[in-house]
C-alpha cells in the first residue's frame, strides 16, 4: 500500500504534473497572460510563493486559470521574490512580453510604491497594467476596521462559543436537543469566525443571532444561583414565546443540571464567565451589535461573493467598487453630498459633521433600528450609536485610501462590457486601453478605425441572456479580418 501511494505520488509529480506544467508553459509563450501571486506559509513552516496564471485560450475559446507553480523562498522581501520569479521565467523560457498584469495583495513587499515587487517587475515588462491589489482582501480588512470601535466584542464571543463546543461533543448534543425543543434550526458553532478572513464575522453573526435563544437557554445552566433567580422570569417568557411545554421545560432543566455538574478546565470556566454575561447581563448590547454586523457586513459580503466567482469579471470592477462605496457611504452620509461627485472627488472627499446623517437616521440594521425607535432614550443607545458612527468613519477613510475608485486602468477595462457598445465613452476608454497595451497589438493595423466601426456595427448579433463576457466577445473574435487589433486587445 505504501509503495503504491509513493508510485502514485511520483506519477503526479514527474508524470501528469510535469505534462500539465509543460502545456501551461507552452501556452504562456503563445498567449498574453496575467499572474496572481500570494506568499504563504506551508504546513512545515516554509515560506512559499504560490502562482496562478490566467489567459484566454484562442483554440478552446475560453479563459483558463491554472496553477503555475509554488516556489520556496528563504527570505520574504521584494528583492528575493524578484529573484525567484526571474529564475522561474528564465528556466521555463516564459516571455516577459506576454505578461499583462499581476494581481497581489497590497502589502509593502508586493505593491510598495518605491521598491515593491510590482515596481521591480516594470524593468522586465514596462507596459504592465496597474490593476491595483486584491479588492476582496481590502474588503476583508475593511470588515476588520469596522470591529475596532467595538473592541472585537462579537468576534471574541464567536471564538469563545466555537472553542467551548469544539472539544465537548456532549454539549453540542445538548445544544441541538434544546434547539429541537424550542423548534429552532440548529447550527454548529464550530464553523464560526475566522480571524484572517474577517468577513466570516458576517456568517458568524447570522448563525449566532439565529441561535441566541438556544445559547441563552443552554448557558443559563452555567449562571450563578443569584443570577439564575434574577433571570428566571426572562427564561419563562422565552419558554412561553417558543411554546415550550412542561415536558420540554423539565428536560431542559435536567440538561442544565447535567452540564453544570460536568468537570471543566480552568480555561473552560473562564470562557463560561465571558460568554454568560454577553448572553444574559449584556444581551441588549449583544443584540444591537449583531444587528449592525448583519446589516452592514452584508453590503461588503455581497461584493466579495461576486468577485470570488470563477468567471471573468474584470469589466465589472470599476462599477462594482463605485457601487459598493456609494452604498456604504449612504448608510451614514446624506445622499446629496455623494451622488453628484465623480469617483476622484469621492476618493478625495473629507467628511464633515454637516454631511453626516443624524444619529436617529444612521443605518444600524433592522433589529437595532426597531430598538432605537421604541427606546429613544435608552442608556445603551447613545454609546452604541457613537461607536457605530466611529466605525463608519473608520471604514470610509480606509476604503477611500484602498479602493482604486479613480483608476484609469479599471475605468478603461469597463469598456469591455459589451452592453456599453454604442456609447461614445466606450470608444474613448477602448482607445485609452489600447495605449496601455501597444506591444501586444498588430503594428500594421489602425485600431482607432476598428473602434469607431465596432461601436456602431449592426451586424454583430445581439447577446443572449446568461452569456458570459467571454462568450459575448466570441462573436467579435469570429470576425478576425474585420477587428484584428480589437480582438487581440480584448484577448489580452
Amino acid at each position: 500500500m505504501k509503495l503504491s501511494r509513493m508510485a502514485a505520488s511520483y506519477k503526479m509529480i514527474h508524470g501528469l504534473g510535469r505534462t500539465y506544467s509543460e502545456r501551461t508553459f507552452s501556452n504562456m509563450k503563445i498567449f498574453p497572460f496575467s499572474l496572481n501571486l500570494d506568499e504563504s506559509t506551508s504546513n512545515n513552516n516554509k515560506k512559499i510563493l504560490s502562482m496562478l496564471v490566467c489567459y484566454y485560450h484562442a483554440d478552446l475559446r475560453k479563459v483558463l486559470v491554472e496553477h503555475l507553480g509554488s516556489l520556496e523562498i528563504v527570505k520574504v522581501n521584494a528583492a528575493s521574490l524578484e529573484k525567484v520569479l526571474c529564475e522561474f521565467f528564465e528556466k521555463n523560457n516564459i516571455p516577459w512580453n506576454n505578461l499583462v498584469s499581476m494581481l497581489m495583495d497590497s502589502c509593502a513587499v508586493m505593491r510598495g510604491s518605491k521598491t515593491g515587487l510590482e515596481i521591480r517587475m516594470h524593468q522586465y515588462c514596462p507596459n504592465l497594467l496597474d490593476v491595483d491589489g486584491d479588492s476582496c482582501h481590502h474588503i476583508h480588512n475593511a470588515a476588520k476596521k469596522f470591529s475596532e470601535p467595538f473592541d472585537s466584542y462579537l468576534e471574541k464571543l464567536f471564538s469563545d462559543l466555537q472553542v467551548d463546543h469544539q472539544w465537548s461533543p456532549d454539549q453540542v448534543m445538548y445544544l441541538k436537543e434544546i434547539a429541537m425543543i424550542l423548534n429552532l434550526p440548529a447550527s454548529s458553532p464550530q464553523r464560526g469566525f475566522v480571524p484572517h478572513r474577517w468577513l466570516s464575522a458576517y456568517d458568524a453573526s447570522m448563525a449566532t443571532h439565529a441561535m441566541m435563544p438556544v445559547y441563552r437557554v443552554l448557558y443559563y445552566g452555567f449562571l450563578s444561583t443569584a443570577d439564575k433567580e434574577l433571570y428566571r422570569e426572562p427564561l419563562e417568557l422565552m419558554y412561553t414565546k417558543y411554546h415550550v411545554n412542561q415536558a420540554g421545560r423539565a428536560r431542559i432543566k435536567v440538561v442544565q443540571q447535567e452540564l453544570n455538574r460536568k468537570g471543566m478546565t480552568p480555561q473552560g470556566r473562564e470562557r463560561k464567565k465571558r460568554v454568560c454575561p454577553k448572553l444574559w447581563h449584556e444581551e441588549t448590547t449583544t443584540v444591537l451589535r449583531l444587528s449592525i454586523y448583519m446589516g452592514l457586513l452584508a453590503i461588503l459580503k455581497e461584493y466579495v461573493m461576486v468577485f470570488q466567482a470563477s468567471q471573468t469579471l474584470v469589466h465589472k470592477l470599476h462599477d462594482r467598487q463605485l457601487e459598493l462605496f456609494l452604498a456604504f457611504m449612504a448608510c451614514f452620509v446624506k445622499a446629496e453630498h455623494i451622488t453628484q461627485l465623480s469617483p476622484r472627488a469621492l476618493r478625495e472627499m473629507v467628511l464633515e459633521d454637516h454631511m453626516l446623517l443624524p444619529s436617529k437616521e444612521v443605518y444600524v440594521g433592522q433589529e437595532a433600528d426597531t430598538f432605537r425607535s421604541q427606546n429613544p432614550n435608552h442608556a445603551l443607545l447613545v454609546p452604541f450609536l457613537a461607536d457605530v458612527r466611529k466605525a463608519y468613519i473608520t471604514i470610509a477613510v480606509y476604503l477611500q485610501k484602498k479602493l482604486p475608485l479613480a483608476s484609469p486602468t479599471l475605468t478603461a477595462l469597463s469598456a469591455l462590457d459589451t452592453l456599453l457598445r454604442g456609447h461614445s465613452q466606450a470608444t474613448i476608454q477602448f482607445k485609452r486601453l489600447s495605449g496601455m497595451l501597444p506591444h501586444l497589438l498588430p503594428a500594421d493595423q489602425d485600431i482607432q478605425r476598428e473602434l469607431v466601426r465596432f461601436n456602431v456595427d449592426l451586424t454583430i448579433p445581439s447577446f443572449k441572456e446568461g452569456e458570459s463576457i467571454v462568450e459575448r466577445w466570441g462573436h467579435v473574435f469570429d470576425k478576425p479580418d474585420k477587428y484584428p487589433s480589437l480582438s487581440a486587445m480584448v484577448k489580452c
